[in-house]
């Protein structure tokens, strides 16, 4: 008689196994003002959005593309090439015909050389590259809202494992009163009872003690997953403390299709993805045609032990400081290479394309998926309520009998066994419409449970 009761305490511990497996991320968490303060689970969603670990790297990783701005502000701005030394030299005398070499007496030659380049124009590429950087920036948005759909979801699951953990513990804790009366009862009446009933109430007894141990542990790891994921320096205070059920109205399910396909990241994602590969590949086609710029060249040398030839038609690399100014053109292409680059550019673009297609059908189909779980779970709950309020009478019908002296073990043992499998299937059944409202908001990308967006 006790093996289902076993079993049914048994998968209550198993069902927060999952539990363990939540990342608790290195680094250190920003400080939050929690003394004093309670946390409902809307609460803990809004601080994770700033603070999760994962939040925060991808904040990072965006601002790394922005710097990618600065890098193309500096490929077209003014560049300056210099270049100043001294070194000894020997003394020469002379002209362009005749020199007359003096290797005893040495000098010093001082060299100078500044090139100033500044791209005036080129046919709108650095307009491109730019644009391209911020629609890389909208897709590391979009890739950040996506990560935030998944802290959201995990922080629902710890939220609800935990509040599970709780009612599972308050249902035991209350078998295991209601034995120990049994117990006492029995011992009472020693000559009517048999050994064998004591037993079984004992045995009874000692498998509830057992499960409760391993409930706890799973509330405590349900507990730690969910204020370090969200991105709390220490424990929070939860406001909530057990399940309830709280029912919400589900739409229709071309509402949330719709939704998904004006609002998940995923679109928008591939859409600034898309966007971002045209502009590369003009810019790259642009890169086949010279600049535009503005040139200025200095050149100077002094050397004291060369004799000066005084003469601009004379070619003097040793006494010389003349410069240059202009307009022209600079063209920097190599054969094969710009066409390679554009190849890929389009090949990628494909890519994406055939993904956006793809996560138009994908998304619609998870989106349908998860309406149809929560309309299922909320047929299941309607069913499993009524079930575990008549274990609940059956329970307390048979200890009062036993307590009058008429009841059986036999009886007693089945009526604690329906109440624990009724009540904990319903417990169960609150846990998956919770989580099936959050798998809703995932497939959609924003938040549709009315509970924690009131707008819907």
């Amino acid at each position: 008689m006790l093996r289902p009761f076993s079993i049914i305490l048994f998968l209550a511990a198993l069902t927060f196994s999952s539990l363990v497996s939540f990342a608790l991320e290195e680094g250190e968490p920003p400080q939050a003002n929690q003394q004093g303060s309670t946390w409902g689970l809307k609460k803990i969603l809004i601080f994770a959005k700033k603070n999760s670990l994962e939040f925060r790297i991808s904040e990072s990783e965006r601002k790394i593309l922005l710097a990618e701005k600065e890098k193309i502000e500096s490929e077209f701005a003014p560049r300056i090439k210099s270049l100043l030394g001294a070194g000894p030299i020997t003394k020469v005398t002379g002209n362009a015909l005749e020199a007359n070499h003096d290797r005893s007496r040495i000098g010093v030659a001082l060299l100078a050389n500044l090139e100033f380049q500044w791209p005036l124009w080129s046919w709108g590429r650095k307009k491109d590259y730019l644009r391209a950087v911020e629609q890389g920036a909208l897709t590391k948005d979009a890739d950040s809202q996506e990560k935030l759909l998944e802290i959201s979801y995990r922080l629902k699951e710890a939220y609800y494992g935990f509040l599970l953990a709780n009612s599972l513990q308050d249902l035991v804790v209350d078998l295991q009163d209601k034995s120990d009366s049994a117990v006492k009862e029995l011992k009472k009446k020693n000559k009517k009872t048999k050994k064998e009933d004591l037993y079984q109430i004992e045995i009874l007894q000692s498998e509830l003690v057992s499960r409760k141990a391993q409930i706890e542990a799973a509330q405590s790891i349900a507990f730690e997953g969910l204020w370090q994921q969200a991105g709390f320096d220490a424990p929070i205070v939860i406001e909530q403390k057990w399940l309830g059920h709280q029912r919400r109205k589900l739409k229709d399910l071309s509402f949330y299709q719709n939704l998904a396909s004006e609002k998940h990241p995923k679109f928008s994602k591939v859409a600034a993805g898309l966007k971002a590969k045209s502009l590369l590949i003009e810019a790259e086609k642009k890169g086949k045609y010279p600049f535009v710029g503005f040139l200025f060249k200095y050149n100077f040398a002094d050397a004291d032990v060369r004799e000066n030839q005084k003469s601009l038609f004379a070619y003097d690399p040793y006494n010389t400081s003349e410069a240059v100014v202009g307009v022209g053109l600079q063209w920097n292409y190599q054969w094969g290479q710009q066409e390679a680059k554009i190849s890929k550019l389009r090949a990628e673009s494909q890519k994406l394309q055939l993904q956006q297609s793809y996560a138009q059908k994908g998304l619609l189909a998870l989106v349908k998926k998860a309406w149809l779980e929560v309309k299922s779970s909320d047929l299941r709950l309607k069913a499993l309520k009524k079930g575990q309020k008549t274990a609940k009478k059956w329970l307390g019908r048979s200890l009062i009998s036993w307590g009058s002296g008429f009841g059986e073990s036999k009886k007693i043992i089945d009526a604690f066994s329906a109440r624990a499998q009724t009540r904990k299937g319903y417990l169960e059944a609150l846990y998956e419409y919770e989580l099936a409202w959050a798998k809703l908001s995932r497939a959609v990308g924003s938040e549709v449970d009315p509970m924690l967006s009131p707008n819907l």
